[in-house]
C-alpha cells in the first residue's frame, strides 16, 4: 500500500471519528436538555404535594394528606431517577460549577425524598392514633426538608453567581 493511498484512507477514517465524537457530544447535550425540564417538573410538583399533604395532615385529613404524600414521593423518585440520567450524561464533564449544581440538586432531592418518606409513615402512625411515634416521623420529615431547603438556597446561589451557564 502506497502513502498516498494511506492518506485516502485515513483521513477519511479522521473524518467519520470527528463525525462519530460530536455527534455524540450533542446526543448527550440533547438529551440533558429533554431532561431538565422533566426534572424541574419532577422537584415542583413533588414540592407542591407534599405540601398539601402538610396542610391536610395538619387538619387531620390523614386519607387526603397520605394520597398526596404518596404522589410527592413519586415526583421525587422521578427526580432522583432524572438526576441519575443527568450524571451519566455528564460523567465526563470538567465543569466543577455545573458538577457542584448536580451534587446539590441530588442531596436537595434525597433530603426531600427522605422527608416525604418520613411524612408518610408519620400519617400512618396517626391513622393508628400512635401520635407520639407520628410526632417523632413529622420531626425527622421536618429536619429533611429543612436540609433540602437550606441546599436548595445554595443551588440557587450558583445559578446566581454564574448567569451565563444557566440560562
Amino acid at each position: 500500500m502506497t502513502k498516498k493511498t494511506q492518506y485516502k484512507l485515513i483521513i477519511p477514517i479522521i473524518l467519520i471519528s470527528v463525525i462519530f465524537v460530536s455527534g455524540c457530544i450533542n446526543f448527550s447535550l440533547l438529551n440533558i436538555n429533554n431532561i431538565l425540564p422533566e426534572l424541574s417538573n419532577n422537584i415542583v410538583e413533588g414540592d407542591k404535594l407534599f405540601n398539601d399533604g402538610v396542610i391536610l395532615s395538619n387538619s387531620k385529613n390523614y386519607d387526603a394528606a397520605e394520597e398526596k404524600i404518596g404522589n410527592s414521593l413519586s415526583y421525587f423518585i422521578n427526580a432522583k431517577n432524572n438526576i441519575e440520567e443527568l450524571e451519566k450524561d455528564l460523567k465526563n464533564n470538567n465543569d466543577t460549577i455545573l458538577n457542584s449544581y448536580i451534587f446539590l440538586l441530588k442531596q436537595e432531592v434525597s433530603y426531600k425524598e427522605n422527608a416525604t418518606d418520613n411524612l408518610q409513615t408519620a400519617i400512618r402512625f396517626f391513622l393508628a392514633n400512635d401520635t407520639s411515634n407520628g410526632n417523632k416521623y413529622v420531626n425527622n420529615a421536618n429536619k429533611n426538608m429543612n436540609n433540602a431547603i437550606d441546599i436548595q438556597k445554595e443551588r440557587n446561589q450558583i445559578v446566581i453567581d454564574n448567569p451565563e451557564k444557566f440560562k
